[in-house]
């Protein structure tokens, strides 16, 4: 294998532009067979695994059903986009059997293939948990490879790493202040009929609360039951402990 050029182009969030590849390709020439390592001296922000969850639109544990490669429109770089069948959705709305596109810099078109360091690479078979970024009709994979822990039967990963997603998503989901939001229930009293869920989150007008939700669509939904509702109290220093969770969960090293 042919092994052309150090540090050749390193894709956007890097330590150089996207616009740099085009330019250094062509002075080098490498239309021949060959093997190109893009990125050498690539730099990578380490991402907690809370730091991924606040950062991702979606988060999913998927099986790589097909992968696929080619050029760019302007011959210059290869992109591959692997189809994702979506298991369980952890967070950012994907369903469960839907199909979405993660695409990525770097694969092997022909005799040609090029390698981004540090690169997310899937291959058909393989099944993960994956953090996210929305684009154009695709997804990218945010931290590159931080961004893609891989599932192993009975290993417990995909609960531990929903527990981390849920309580960022909770307390970080994006709501702004001042905003207000639909949390829809089971039960409730119309007319002369009550229904009742045991251990079910009630709230009631005036209540002042923190709140963990999942987003539905169009309404929102307690966590937990009723264990995702923690009522504030004047002084009590609730809201400023429970960020002080989120926070460490953030800062927390990535699950092995």
């Amino acid at each position: 294998m042919i092994d052309r050029g150090r540090a050749l182009c390193f894709p956007r969030g890097m330590v150089m532009k996207r616009w740099s590849c085009a330019l250094i390709v062509a002075v080098l020439g490498w239309v021949g067979p060959g093997r190109v390592t893009l990125g050498r001296a690539t730099v990578v922000e380490p991402l907690s695994v809370g730091e991924l969850a606040a950062r991702a639109d979606v988060v999913v544990q998927g099986r790589v059903v097909a992968v696929a490669s080619a050029w760019h429109e302007e011959r210059a770089v290869i992109y591959t986009v692997a189809t994702v069948e979506v298991v369980a959705a952890l967070a950012g709305g994907a369903r469960p059997g839907e199909r979405i596109a993660v695409r990525r810099i770097g694969g092997k078109v022909g005799e040609v293939e090029q390698v981004v360091a540090g690169n997310a690479v899937l291959d058909a078979g393989d099944e993960a948990v994956l953090f996210l970024r929305r684009g154009a009709g695709f997804y990218t994979v945010i931290g590159m490879a931080q961004g893609v822990r891989r599932v192993h039967p009975g290993d417990g990963l995909v609960e531990r790493l929903r527990s981390v997603v849920e309580v960022v998503a909770a307390l970080a989901g994006g709501a702004r202040p001042g905003e207000r939001i639909a949390v829809r229930r089971i039960g409730g009293k119309v007319g002369e009929v009550e229904q009742v869920v045991a251990g079910n989150a009630v709230l009631d007008a005036g209540d002042e609360a923190v709140l963990f939700l999942r987003r539905g669509a169009g309404f929102y939904t307690v966590i937990g039951m009723a264990q995702g509702v923690r009522r504030v109290h004047p002084g009590d220093g609730l809201v400023e402990r429970l960020r002080s969770v989120v926070e460490a969960v953030r800062a927390a090293p990535p699950s092995p």
